[in-house]
C-alpha cells in the first residue's frame, strides 16, 4: 500500500509540476521586469527627496505629478501656460489636483471657505476661468498668504492643500534635500534612467525569445 501511495503521489506531483512550471517561470520573468522598473523609480525618487519627507510621500507626489501630466497632455491646450513664478500669484494654469492627488473643489461652489470668491480676489476672477484650478488668492496687506498655489480639496479631512503646476515632476525643496550633495543626487537621477533602459532591453529580449522560453518549459 505504501508503494502504491508513493507512486500516486509521485505521479500527481509530476503532473502538477508540468502545469505549474510554466507559470512559475513566467512569474519569475515578470517579477524581474517589475524589480528593475521599481528600482529605477526608487532611485528617481531618492534623487529628489526633500528633507523631512518620507520615501512614500515623495513617491506618491511624484506618481501623482506624472499621472496628472500624462492625462493633461491628452487634452492639452497650447494657449494655456503652466508657468509659476514666486508664490504663484500670477499662476493661471489648469492644475485641478493637489500635490498628493486630491481633487480640487470649484471656488465659487465650495462652502468651506466662503470668502474665497471671484468678487473678493483677483486671482479667482473671472469665476468662469478659475473654476476649480489651483490658485494663490490674497489681497494686498493680507498676512495669511500661502507660499505657493493651493486649492480647497474634496477631502473632508484635508481642508486645503498645496499644488504643483502641471508638468512639474520634481519640484525644488525649500528646506533642502535628504541627500545634500548635488553630485550624488545627479548620480541617482541618471542611474534611474540607466536602470529603466536596462529594463526595456530586458523586455525586448524576453519578447524576442518568448517562443524559445515556451518551448523550453
Amino acid at each position: 500500500i505504501t508503494s502504491v501511495l508513493a507512486f500516486v503521489v509521485g505521479v500527481v506531483f509530476l503532473v502538477v509540476l508540468r502545469f505549474f512550471v510554466g507559470f512559475c517561470v513566467w512569474l519569475s520573468i515578470l517579477a524581474s521586469v517589475a524589480f528593475f522598473a521599481l528600482f529605477g523609480y526608487f532611485l528617481f525618487i531618492l534623487s529628489n527627496q526633500c528633507e523631512g519627507s518620507t520615501i512614500f510621500e515623495t513617491g506618491h507626489q511624484t506618481a501623482v505629478a506624472i499621472v496628472v501630466a500624462g492625462s493633461s497632455a491628452v487634452t492639452a491646450d497650447g494657449e494655456i501656460s503652466e508657468v509659476l513664478t514666486g508664490n504663484g500669484a500670477d499662476y493661471r494654469g489648469r492644475q485641478m489636483h493637489t500635490r498628493y492627488g486630491k481633487k480640487c473643489l470649484t471656488w465659487e461652489e465650495q462652502t468651506r471657505y466662503p470668502d474665497y470668491r471671484a468678487a473678493n480676489y483677483t486671482a479667482l476672477s473671472p469665476a468662469s476661468s478659475a473654476k476649480n484650478y489651483c490658485r494663490n488668492p490674497y489681497t494686498d496687506g493680507e498676512t495669511n498668504v500661502a507660499k505657493t498655489i493651493w486649492c480647497i480639496t474634496s477631502d473632508p479631512d484635508v481642508p486645503w492643500e498645496e499644488c504643483l503646476p502641471i508638468g512639474v515632476i520634481q519640484p525644488e525643496c525649500s528646506r533642502g534635500y535628504s541627500i545634500s550633495g548635488k553630485s550624488m543626487r545627479d548620480a541617482l537621477y541618471y542611474s534611474s534612467f540607466v536602470v529603466w533602459v536596462v529594463d526595456i532591453i530586458w523586455v525586448i529580449m524576453i519578447l524576442c525569445f518568448a517562443s524559445r522560453i515556451r518551448l523550453a518549459i
